[in-house]
Order: structure tokens, then sequence, then C-alpha cells
């Protein structure tokens, strides 16, 4: 007996799968034939979401023209903009703050996009989210704002970026 990896639609659980395997083609026919962008998976991950996870721009700027929402969060709060941020993914974060993603959403631990991004490292994400005015002096998990996040985390030229 296989896993059950969807508990939702058909249409639902072929967009997310389509967008899983990275299949541009196959998500915008799924989105042509009207798949839901916003229905989540039974572990609460919106398509944009899995995208942005995946670093794909090209996925989530069709999710997006498809009216997926760049705020929807997963159970513990990860939002598309902090998946992106946290991998890294450059050019996912810029085309989430287009489509004008909250810059202080948090997770239910406290944790923002700028907060994942100084913990992994990411200086160029850091620099467009607070080129986009994210919250240097916001306190986040464990009482740390970003600056001392990426202290934490041993990104040290990065703690000092965020302290300027």
């Amino acid at each position: 007996m296989g896993a059950k990896l969807w508990a939702w639609s058909p249409g639902a659980a072929a967009l997310a799968i389509a967008v899983s395997a990275g299949h541009k083609a196959l998500v915008e026919e799924l989105l042509g034939a009207r798949a839901d962008p916003e229905e989540v998976s039974e572990r609460g991950q919106s398509p944009l979401m899995l995208a942005a996870a995946l670093s794909r721009r090209d996925l989530c700027e069709e999710l997006l023209a498809a009216s997926a929402q760049p705020d929807g969060t997963d159970p513990e709060g990860k939002s598309a903009l902090l998946l992106a941020a946290g991998a890294g993914c450059l050019p996912v974060c810029e085309v989430l703050l287009e489509a004008r993603a909250d810059l202080a959403q948090r997770t239910v631990a406290g944790a923002c996009a700028l907060d994942s991004a100084a913990a992994n490292g990411h200086q160029a994400v850091c620099q467009v989210l607070l080129d986009a005015r994210a919250d240097l002096a916001s306190v986040g998990p464990a009482g740390r704002t970003p600056a001392e996040v990426a202290d934490f985390a041993g990104h040290a030229s990065l703690a000092e970026m965020l302290r300027r």
C-alpha cells in the first residue's frame, strides 16, 4: 500500500505534485483548468509555499498570477517569503516582495523572513529585505534582533552589516 501524500481534491493534489516536481508546463495547464492555487496539502502548505521552498521563481510567478496569496502560512506560521529567505533564494524573495508579501509576518516561534535569512547567512537576501523596509530592531526568537541572530549563527560579517 502506497503512502498517502495529499488529502484534498484531485486538482489540488495534482497542482501540489506538479509544483513539487518543478513541472512548469503542467502547473500552467492545471492553473488554466482552474486548480485552486490556495488549497493546501495535509501538511498545510500551499503550492506557493512549495514553489518558494524549491527556489522556483517561475512557478511562484505563475501561482501569483493565478491569485495565490503571498502571505499564507503553514501550521508553523512559515510563509513563502520566510521559506525563500531561509533558502537564500533572492529571485523568489524579489517576486514575493513585488507581490507585497508581509515583511513583518512571524512564525509561531516568532521568526520573520529577515531572521531566517540572517540565521542562514544570506547577506544578499538580507539586503533586499532591508531595502524593502524590514525592521532591523524587531525582536524574534529568544529575544534576538536579526543582527544577534546572525551573530549567534556564526555569521559575523552579516551581523556587522545588520548593525549599521
